[in-house]
């Protein structure tokens, strides 16, 4: 096997909260929160034993649950808070760069504090991941209704969310819930923006998000969304070449026409036991997934890279 390009690992959805477990839809699933916890320090401290060879660890949304009140879901901020301290402290001792995906949870504590203290300058952004290669990091919980974020600021993208969620067409769509949501029309703009400029590169293209948007890669109650336009977007892309997402516990996988949508088993709902973390390494003509525990070990075949365009 030739050599990778470049590695870094990868989990999501840790969910942590210091409340009991509870079991989940059918087939016996269980959401362990409070082991969680120190299932992160234990990705971690792999992570931090293999850091020479990583470029960064990605984790792809939601790094708590958050606490509410049943009925009427009202917010508990406060233990929310604490929650997030205590998964923030975890990933401080963390030895390799960091990138974070911001999911539907962490915004139990207020944007603007859980990105402060998580370290997230930006909510979505592109960076080089190796020569010829791009990686584009989404904030797919732009565009929301209540109640998924607390305090939330007014802002235009109200306005897209409130004519999504209105929208007729929309109404029957299984992903239509309150804990699902996508990007604005702004990021939208930028994500064809740097798919066009890749391909002009000649560059290939790997993107993080933490809702699903291919078809087949998870449960109907779990995409973003206006899946459908996204999906569309990255397809029409010669660079595009896979999309890593969480937010749909228990994993999934799709191919499109040679291009992948991988979706990560959840940290939160690995068995006593186990865990669910990985490296990819991503070389000139496949991805690799490397899983422990739970997630995933995949091949991935990946085209050619565009011919670049002076």
């Amino acid at each position: 096997m030739s050599e990778p390009l470049v590695k870094f690992g990868l989990m999501s959805d840790v969910q942590y909260a210091d409340k009991d477990d509870k079991g989940v839809g059918e087939g016996g699933r269980v959401q362990y929160f409070r082991s969680a916890l120190p299932k992160l320090r234990d990705a971690v401290s792999f992570f931090n034993q293999r850091k020479s060879e990583l470029k960064f660890v990605a984790h792809l949304g939601d790094i708590i649950d958050g606490h509410y009140i049943y009925p009427p879901g009202t917010p508990l901020v406060a233990e929310s808070r604490k929650d997030l301290e205590s998964t923030a402290s975890v990933m401080d001792t963390l030895e390799v760069e960091r990138v974070l995906v911001i999911g539907n949870h962490c915004l139990q504590v207020p944007r603007k504090e859980m990105m402060q203290r998580l370290g997230i300058e930006k909510t979505y952004f592109a960076t080089s991941l190796a020569p010829g290669w791009r990686l584009l990091v989404l904030d797919t919980t732009e565009v929301n209704v209540a109640p998924m974020e607390v305090e939330r600021e007014p802002s235009a993208l109200d306005a897209e969310a409130r004519a999504w969620w209105d929208d007729e067409a929309n109404k029957d769509k299984e992903w239509r819930q309150i804990w699902n949501s996508t990007v604005g029309s702004e990021q939208r703009e930028w994500i064809a923006g740097e798919l066009q400029a890749a391909e002009r590169a000649g560059e290939r293209v790997i993107v993080f998000g933490h809702h699903p948007v291919g078809w087949g890669a998870a449960s109907l109650l779990h995409f973003a969304w206006d899946r459908e336009r996204l999906e569309e977007l990255f397809l029409s892309s010669k660079a595009f070449v896979a999309y890593f997402n969480g937010h749909d516990h228990a994993g999934g996988y799709a191919e499109r026409d040679g291009r992948h949508f991988v979706t990560l088993e959840a940290i939160l709902e690995a068995p006593e036991g186990s865990n669910a973390y990985g490296v990819v390494s991503v070389h000139e003509d496949k991805i690799v997934v490397e899983g422990h525990g739970e997630l995933s070990s995949r091949v991935l075949h990946v085209p050619p890279a565009p011919q670049a365009r002076v």
